[in-house]
């Protein structure tokens, strides 16, 4: 009878244990459901764990990937009393990192401990756990992607708490609470993608109405404009620019064009063509709403739109070229009638059609300048802009589409592209606007006192940061002064773009040097790098908007970063000097003059 009455006990017992680890998973599913923020839910599991679930002390460890392989503890709850300051675990092969957390980081697999006493495994642990009354340890892998993010820990003051009966019970819990956190992280990363592609079309839309050219949007489908600026309206003397929507560009146009096609089939050509291969520059002949006509220079660029294709087009009234071309060629004609009928003032004519020549040359070769500087930069925003855009759209389409379908991996790496390409979208937009200020003369010098030294830390950290640490950067700020007088946003851009520059063109993981050092009344900055250095070639065009290297390959860039870098170091009154050789690298040296001297450190 007493031995019956002891085997019911241990089954009572057993019973009550079950009863409360499926209560605890019961409650901490609930918080699952319920959670909106990340360490919140893991403070309200670890607490239901310790309340409902009767354990000592639970605890959620993350992986840390820096040198030593740390496991940094983010939440936890119970009779704690110091110990996670104190254990110092690892998930590396190595003493601290083979008790049962550590291994279940590692390995991906359950792992647990009885016995703190007997367990040599648990030697650096035992006694600081013994001390707290552990007596038990199950600690259970955090699985995303086929790796351990992290882990959970249970303590328990009796060595039987965790068996065969609870162990699939908390290894369901552990798979729901890592299942919890990666929808509460994708769920935060699609917020932000959303907001960053809202800013990017806002930007997008700002150049669009405050630009002084010309900008339509026509769709060929239904061959009619959907959208206009006021410049667009203004160009053709149109009352506003809804005037211009639901318009064929064949409804604003003569019947003929100034080579003798007729509008209607003109314009299907150039549609067809710019459809077919993405862009096309040509001249167009508009009938303004007054009845007079203007000659118009205009680049159409298709834009893919879903399953449709639009066609972006900015123009540029080109009336008074066309004029001036025409004076110049009749002025032309009444020299040489002059010259052929006064023979005896022939020396002076010559003169005076040699003059007319060169300045018709130099109008000419500027207006081809100009010309050139247009075409790259629309090819650069078409290219910049219709790239990302079309991965944006694929994305977000794939995501609307297939959400409930797609795994997590893939749904994290579709909301990651959609970020990449607003960001580089919205980068594009800032630099060709920063670009227009400092051209304006808009952007003024304002110098100031500034502490050198942490303002070049504290940019440095924010590159890295930037560039997801891809190269690593030396400074060296030795002899320096304490402070110098200069405006702090125009050494930004300038040492921003730069140290950009050395880390996007060269291979992961190689070295850039920033040495700083002063020579005489100059601050002299260097920035080396182990790239793919410059072409000849290239090197006269560095300072030139749009131009890039030739040998760039699919690097991302705008041709506009030295440009910038170029426009705030003249408003500095400094010097830039490049230095390049071909796969070899490149040193940028600027040098700063130090406006206020002061003692050095």
């Amino acid at each position: 009878m007493a031995t019956d009455i002891t085997e019911l006990k241990r089954v009572e017992e057993e019973l009550a244990r079950l009863n409360r680890t499926l209560q605890t998973l019961y409650q901490c599913n609930q918080a699952l459901v319920r959670a909106t923020e990340e360490y919140e839910l893991l403070r309200s599991v670890c607490r239901i764990l310790v309340e409902v679930g009767d354990l000592r002390m639970a605890w959620v460890g993350y992986r840390e990937l820096d040198e030593e392989k740390t496991v940094r503890p983010v939440a936890w709850a119970g009779y704690e009393e110091g110990y996670l300051e104190r254990i110092d675990i690892t998930w590396a092969d190595k003493e601290r990192g083979r008790g049962p957390t550590g291994t279940a980081i590692r390995t991906g697999a359950p792992s647990w401990n009885n016995d703190f006493l007997t367990d040599p495994k648990m030697a650096p642990w035992g006694a600081e756990a013994i001390r707290r009354g552990y007596a038990s340890n199950l600690s259970l892998p955090l699985m995303s992607h086929g790796e351990a993010f992290g882990a959970l820990a249970l303590y328990a003051g009796d060595p039987a708490a965790f068996n065969e009966n609870t162990f699939e019970q908390y290894t369901d819990l552990a798979n729901n609470l890592a299942f919890g956190v990666t929808a509460l992280r994708t769920r935060e990363e699609r917020k932000r993608a959303e907001k960053a592609l809202r800013e990017s079309e806002a930007r997008f839309r700002s150049l669009f109405e405050r630009s002084a050219d010309s900008m339509t949007l026509f769709d060929p489908e239904i061959g009619r404009f959907i959208d206009a600026n006021d410049a667009a309206a203004r160009q053709i003397g149109a009352p506003s620019r809804e005037a211009l929507r639901d318009v064929s560009p064949v409804d604003i146009s003569p019947e003929r064009q100034c080579d003798g096609q007729l509008s209607s089939e003109k314009s299907a050509k150039i549609i067809q063509v710019a459809s077919a291969q993405g862009s096309l520059r040509f001249e167009w002949l508009s009938r303004r709403y007054d009845g007079s006509e203007s000659a118009r220079d205009i680049v159409l660029t298709a834009i893919p739109f879903g399953e449709r294709t639009l066609l972006f087009a900015v123009a540029r009234d080109i009336s008074e070229h066309k004029r001036a071309e025409s004076e110049i060629r009749q002025l032309n004609a009444s020299l040489e009638k002059r010259v052929a009928e006064r023979t005896s003032e022939l020396v002076r004519s010559n003169e005076q059609l040699k003059r007319a020549e060169e300045r018709l040359r130099r109008a000419l070769a500027k207006e081809k300048e100009l010309g050139q500087l247009r075409s790259n930069f629309v090819s650069m925003v078409s290219h910049e802009f219709r790239t990302p855009l079309g991965i944006i759209q694929s994305s977000a389409e794939i995501l609307d589409d297939y959400l409930d379908r797609l795994e997590a991996a893939e749904r994290r790496d579709h909301l990651q592209s959609i970020c990449k390409n607003t960001r580089r979208m919205a980068g594009l937009m800032e630099e060709v606007l920063l670009l227009g200020t400092l051209d304006a003369g808009k952007m003024e010098f304002k110098p100031a006192s500034l502490e050198i030294r942490t303002f070049l830390r504290r940019l440095v950290d924010e590159v890295l940061s930037a560039t997801n640490r891809r190269c690593p950067i030396e400074l060296l700020v030795d002899e320096t002064p304490v402070e110098i007088q200069a405006d702090e946003r125009l050494l930004r851009h300038i040492f921003t773009n730069l140290l950009t520059n050395a880390i996007k063109y060269s291979d992961a993981g190689r070295v850039v040097r920033f040495d700083i050092d002063r020579v005489g009344a100059e601050l002299v900055c260097v920035i080396r790098d182990q790239g793919i250095g410059i072409p000849e070639a290239d090197r006269e065009w560095l300072f030139n908007p749009f131009h890039r290297g030739q040998n760039v390959g699919d690097r991302p860039g705008t041709g506009l970063g030295l440009v910038i870098v170029k426009r705030c170091v003249d408003l500095h009154g400094a010097k830039i000097k490049v230095e390049s050789k071909f796969g070899e690298g490149t040193a940028v040296t600027v040098g700063l003059p130090i406006l206020n001297r002061v003692s050095l450190l």
